[in-house]
């Protein structure tokens, strides 16, 4: 007879309240331990009784298994139904049997003081966990516990991986980067030279001393202790600031008409009035955007201004704010409310502190909004003497040249990654702890192009990055001249154009400047195959390319002789279309000349062209959108923005961008705008299928749109981050502070956004909650964990919010498949999930659990404070005859 097995998961009823009353441990911005006292007698040190008479469940009791997520629960009860996996039976078999598991706490000897923050289960039954006081405590296959560093080289350790048990990297305070093996994990890896000390940060300097990188603060004017950058408009321009989001009329400028240091101040109102007002019968607002500025690695910062307000003293109304952008994402640090008194009656000193950001590229944006059309009879806002300063007051240096750590993912031997404090996120080379490159936020890409393997972006100072094999390259550019397009017509050759007549042409990640025949200034360029290729520019300028050489086109028309053309785009037949300032329009080709076809606008540029199956669209200044399938048209528009980019799959299928972050779809019957992303202009759109769009713009940002929502390809973030996961070769995740989740998908890192909680009355409520725990089973079944059982899961698209009755704290989060997951936090709290419901297991401890981990193998440990190790048991038991 066949024995049939039962594969059971087996829960139990919690054996009294009090078993649950115990500590609630966060972590503070170290990774200590705050909250109630526990007293070490309280824990269970013994096993959890089976009971091993559990009945048969019937065959209508078995739950059908569905990993929807729609159907996802999290069970209220400490009751559960059991998880069976029926075999095929016949009459007369032997005795069913069950295979019954549970974490059973162990003793290791090393006494209730220490708290385990981190735990690494290996092959062999070997487990390594890691604490405070720099403990690093090894258990052998034979249950023998060892203590391998105990105050030694950190004074906190949070987490510890590996990818065998001679690869190990454990993380913690100040940076500490521990790496070794089972027997010997507790010293900084070993060093040779200085270069391998090298943090990336020129601001900490690092050494190499008897083996050991040795870090100290390096004081001068460049890392801390002097003034970043200033701005005094007093040469009567904006001095790079850039007015965008403009509504109502009036826009940020440059007046004379006040200053706190004479001549000039920066100013938002209507300067042409006397006195001047703000007063435009509508509702108004603006923003005015700074040039990128690198703050100093080291040390704090903050953001000095003088200010005058003639306005509504209201906080809800005529509002003035100060946001620090960077990638594309603003985060506001002052606002008008902590103004002592409006109508300040003269200039008065602000201040915001951006220490958040150290060492980060940022740019600074003030916004004014009036809200309504009442009362904007005062004179405005002016700006005056605004600058960045650096302090070197509380610089220290690190450990490794990094902050605090809180998680570790280690790859292989040449692959880890870690993540800690103000976001961030270094990985290892096997020679080298390094930030990730990534695009430059000081870069504003103005070109974009690709086709179904690759993405070419260009911008300023010459700045070129492509994607290759689904990586983000940054390339060593020919020339520091700022770029402004790039085309190829077989994603093999690519042709970019510039300032100062400026031509490179590039194959993937090596670029080189071409013989230009002009000196004017290259706008637009459009490769219709490899032998003809178009590029346009300022005086007229068109010049061709035959397959051996670029040339000026003479068969412009003397009219436009003076024209500044901004794109170009050649159809099937190889008829060209121009356009460009003044809204001029021409067509031709290089043969036969050009044709001047009039202007579409009186007034501004229209600046650029996209066509498909015959039919033309243009955009320009103002929202302008030009169609043309036999006549021109004018198209309405849901925006009053200027448009700089046109891009699209298919007739019905177009993307425009532009300023303001305006992002405009069109679906063969009408415009619609979509909510960006970011803050900041949008000068460049490529679309390479209906769920697969690119954009990208100032400060650096890449933005891509996945036929369901427009999401920041490159940003980053100054939350904290508690965990890495990393699908070997795929995708890359990390989760913090704030329910911040950062995504690397082979481009960059990007932070993913969690969608509100929607109530039944329609309101919204953001998640907040920091998440401390994030695993995977699939690229598209990912779950995170936090604060307040806050379960959220990634479906390959979006984040899911996954409702919990188990308000506690979740701190570690581990499965053995998509079907076999556990979370555990707080409490002694430990959640199972089976593909359909989460539960709850007894644990018989009130320890706060830290961390979970396993082989993969079912080799599953649990660590916590109280000195608390727990391993997962199993035992093959009799469930008696049918």
């Amino acid at each position: 007879m066949k024995p049939i097995r039962l594969i059971i998961t087996l829960l139990f009823v919690a054996l009294a309240s009090a078993a649950f009353v115990g500590c609630s441990a966060e972590d503070t911005a170290e990774g200590a331990s705050t909250g109630d006292a526990v007293d070490a007698g309280s824990v269970e040190d013994a096993p959890i009784a089976q009971d091993a008479s559990t009945p048969e469940p019937d065959a209508e009791d078995v739950p059908v298994e569905d990993t929807s997520v729609s159907d996802t629960s999290v069970s209220d009860t400490t009751m559960v139904e059991d998880m069976v996996e029926p075999l095929d039976a016949e009459p007369g078999d032997a005795p069913q049997t069950a295979i019954v598991r549970w974490f059973e706490p162990e003793s290791t000897g090393l006494g209730l003081d220490f708290v385990f923050k981190g735990g690494w289960a290996g092959e062999a039954g070997r487990v390594v966990t890691v604490g405070n006081d720099g403990l690093v405590a090894s258990r052998d296959p034979d249950g023998d516990w060892e203590v391998l560093n105990l105050g030694s080289g950190a004074d906190l350790l949070n987490d510890v991986d590996g990818s065998a048990s001679s690869n190990l990297w454990a993380v913690g305070k100040k940076g500490a980067l521990l790496t070794g093996s089972v027997e010997v994990l507790g010293e900084q890896k070993p060093c040779v030279e200085d270069a391998e000390c090298a943090s990336g940060d020129e601001c900490s300097l690092g050494t190499c001393d008897a083996g050991t990188c040795v870090f100290e603060i390096v004081e001068s004017p460049q890392c801390c202790g002097n003034q970043v950058v200033s701005w005094g408009f007093d040469d009567g321009t904006t001095q790079g600031f850039s007015p965008q989001n403009s509504m109502g009329g009036l826009e940020w400028h440059v007046v004379t008409a006040r200053s706190s240091s004479p001549p000039n101040s920066l100013y938002f109102g209507d300067s042409k009035k006397s006195p001047p007002d703000f007063n435009t019968g509508e509702p108004v607002s603006g923003s005015v955007l700074s040039p990128p500025v690198t703050l100093p690695t080291v040390g704090s910062a903050s953001v000095n201004f003088k200010v005058f307000m003639d306005a509504e003293a209201s906080t809800s109304y005529d509002q003035l704010s100060v946001s620090v952008i960077v990638g594309g994402s603003a985060v506001e640090v002052w606002t008008k409310a902590e103004i002592p008194m409006i109508p300040t009656g003269g200039f008065v000193d602000a201040e915001a502190d951006l220490s958040n950001w150290i060492g980060k590229t940022i740019q600074l944006q003030f916004h004014f909004d009036s809200i309504d059309n009442f009362i904007n009879e005062g004179e405005g806002v002016y700006i005056d003497d605004l600058s960045i300063e650096s302090s070197c007051e509380g610089a220290t240096a690190s450990d490794s040249g990094w902050p605090t750590l809180f998680g570790v993912e280690v790859v292989s031997e040449t692959e880890a990654y870690a993540v800690g404090l103000n976001g961030t996120i270094i990985e290892y080379d096997g020679q080298a702890w390094r930030e990730p490159q990534g695009p430059d936020t000081q870069t504003t890409w103005y070109g974009l192009h690709g086709d179904v393997d690759s993405l070419v972006m260009v911008g300023t100072g010459g700045s070129i990055s492509v994607t290759e094999a689904g990586k983000l390259i940054i390339v060593e550019s020919p020339t520091s001249a700022d770029l402004f397009d790039v085309h190829s017509s077989d994603g093999q050759m690519w042709w970019a154009v510039g300032a100062s007549g400026t031509l490179v042409k590039g194959t993937g990640a090596s670029w080189s400047t071409v013989v230009s025949p002009t000196l004017s200034a290259l706008n637009g360029v459009h490769a219709a195959s490899p032998d003809n290729v178009y590029a346009v520019g300022a005086a007229g300028t068109v010049i061709h390319y035959n397959g051996e050489a670029w040339s000026l086109v003479e068969g412009v028309p003397s009219v436009l002789s003076t024209a500044t053309f901004r794109s170009v785009s050649v159809d099937a037949t190889g008829k060209a279309t121009l356009v460009g300032d003044g809204g001029i329009l021409a067509e031709g080709n290089a043969t036969d000349g050009f044709v001047y076809a009039g202007a579409l606008v009186d007034d501004g540029a229209l600046s650029d062209i996209w066509q498909a199956d015959g039919i033309r669209y243009i955009v320009g200044d103002n929202s302008e959108i030009f169609t043309h399938a036999g006549a021109w048209e004018n198209m309405e528009t849901p925006t009053t923005q200027h448009l700089r980019s046109i891009s699209g799959v298919a007739v019905d299928d177009v993307w425009a961008v532009g300023w303001a972050s305006v992002l405009l779809h069109w679906d063969g019957i009408a415009w619609e705008q979509f909510m960006p992303p970011m803050s900041g202009q949008i000068e460049a759109v490529f679309a390479r299928a209906t769920d697969d769009v690119y954009a990208v713009g100032s400060g650096g940002a890449i933005l891509h749109w996945n036929g369901t929502q427009w999401s920041i390809l490159v940003s980053e973030t100054t939350a904290t981050l508690r965990d890495i996961f990393v699908f070997p070769g795929g995708d890359k995740w990390a989760v913090g502070a704030n329910a911040t989740i950062m995504r690397h998908n082979g481009l960059a890192w990007h932070q993913t956004p969690l969608p509100p909680k929607v109530y039944a009355d329609g309101s919204e409520e953001l998640i907040t909650d920091e998440l401390h725990a994030i695993w995977g089973a699939t690229p598209d079944d990912v779950w995170a964990v936090g604060a307040n059982g806050r379960m959220v899961h990634w479906d390959g698209k979006k984040w899911n919010l996954i409702d919990s009755d188990f308000p506690v704290t979740l701190r570690g989060l581990y499965g053995l498949a998509s079907d076999d997951m556990w979370a555990v936090g707080n409490e002694g709290v430990i959640l199972h999930y089976d593909g359909e419901t989460w539960t709850p297991w007894s644990s018989g401890s009130v320890a706060t659990f830290y961390e979970i981990h396993g082989d993969g193998e079912g080799h599953v440990v649990i660590v916590g404070d109280i000195g608390t190790v727990m391993t997962l048991q199993s035992e093959e038991v009799e469930l008696g005859d049918e």
